[in-house]
């Protein structure tokens, strides 16, 4: 899809389609996918577009999840791309609780992709510890891509970014909003609803014209302030179950436990 300075392009990765901004002169990643993702990203660079990997400038990580924190590393290793992220996305999985909980995640991006249906497993084991370049908070500007606006919208994670492209009117929104079939859903896991429906509500008084989805596309026929409107409706009514699956089938990183007491205690820095 073309916009006035770049095009960006899709790859269907393991799990999620991963997003591709190329410039005339330097190229931008939207999250790099799951780790056996990196090779796809790097033959679509040199094969697809015929660009060197010296291109790359910048690979912006969304939150910690295996399917978008996995690949990146791996591309910084090979090629020195720097790496982007919330400032505390390292907290997420700390600890003896975080590495259980890194481990069922990598389990369940592994049932996505059955589901999804991926016939071959792929390995999608990664390090826990991304170590961003480029430490971000809410309403920075992109390093080498100063056109794209970072917003914090915790309630999937408390780290969670997306990129905002004031000129062209672009949300990539990360896993924000999903798409399943025709339908836009909300992500899972939510620990923390409160913060997702005030992150879907900035969201919603966003100006898009284009709405990027790490996983599917924009509801056909549904504006995009539609979408997150009615998402917000959809925590309200589904709190209390998505917080019961939960507690029996996850366990909470400590992240989430001081999170959660933060904004009973009206403590909470929000969007930072």
């Amino acid at each position: 899809m073309k916009f006035n300075n770049f095009t960006i392009h899709k790859i269907k990765g393991y799990i999620e389609t991963i997003f591709v901004a190329e410039y005339k002169e330097k190229i931008l990643i939207l999250d790099g996918g799951c780790s056996c993702d990196s090779i796809l990203v790097e033959e679509f660079i040199t094969n697809e577009l015929k660009r060197p990997m010296t291109d790359v400038k910048m690979n912006f990580v969304s939150h910690a999840h295996p399917d978008h924190a996995g690949g990146a590393p791996i591309l910084r290793d090979k090629y020195k791309i720097p790496i982007a992220a919330h400032h505390e996305i390292d907290k997420w999985y700390a600890g003896f609780g975080g590495f259980l909980q890194q481990k069922t995640d990598i389990m369940l991006a592994g049932f996505v992709a059955k589901k999804n249906g991926q016939k071959t497993k792929k390995n999608v084991n990664y390090s826990r510890i991304v170590k961003p370049n480029f430490k971000l908070k809410n309403n920075d500007k992109l390093p080498f891509f100063e056109d794209w606006t970072v917003l914090h919208v915790p309630g999937h994670t408390s780290h969670d970014m997306v990129l905002y492209h004031n000129e062209s009117k672009i949300l990539y929104a990360a896993d924000t909003i999903l798409r399943v079939g025709k339908k836009c859903v909300l992500p899972f896991p939510i620990p923390m609803p409160q913060l997702m429906a005030q992150s879907l509500l900035r969201l919603s008084h966003l100006e898009i014209k284009t709405l990027f989805l790490a996983h599917g596309e924009a509801c056909p026929d549904i504006a995009p302030k539609k979408i997150f409107e009615r998402s917000i409706i959809l925590i309200s009514a589904n709190q209390g179950t998505v917080l019961n699956i939960m507690k029996r089938f996850s366990r909470f990183p400590k992240e989430v436990t001081k999170t959660r007491k933060l904004i009973q205690e009206n403590k909470y820095p929000n969007f930072e």
